[in-house]
């Protein structure tokens, strides 16, 4: 089993050429293991998280933007059946 390491905010493009930000999460190699679903944001308890959180996704606009093409989607994962036993950490 390869260990995912690295999380990184990249610049992904659908198919119809609209672009968001998505969070990634790359193994110890450098592949692509994973990327969120849905479009990342800056967010933060504070003004200096703000800007360091701003800084990762100015950073991503001098990383390979990831194309839709190009990944393959799991298709299988049903994520309204997902159960979590206990409960969550705040």
């Amino acid at each position: 089993m390869t260990r995912a390491v690295l999380n990184k905010i990249v610049v992904y493009q659908q198919d119809n050429g609209f672009m968001t930000f998505r969070e990634a999460v790359y193994d110890a190699e450098g592949n692509l293991v994973a990327m969120g679903a849905t479009p990342a944001f800056p967010r933060g308890l504070s003004l200096d998280d703000m800007q360091a959180d701003l800084d990762e996704f100015m950073a991503a606009l001098d990383r390979q933007v990831i194309c839709e093409e190009d990944i393959d989607v799991d298709e299988d994962v049903v994520l309204e059946n997902f159960d979590i036993d206990g409960e969550l950490a705040n």
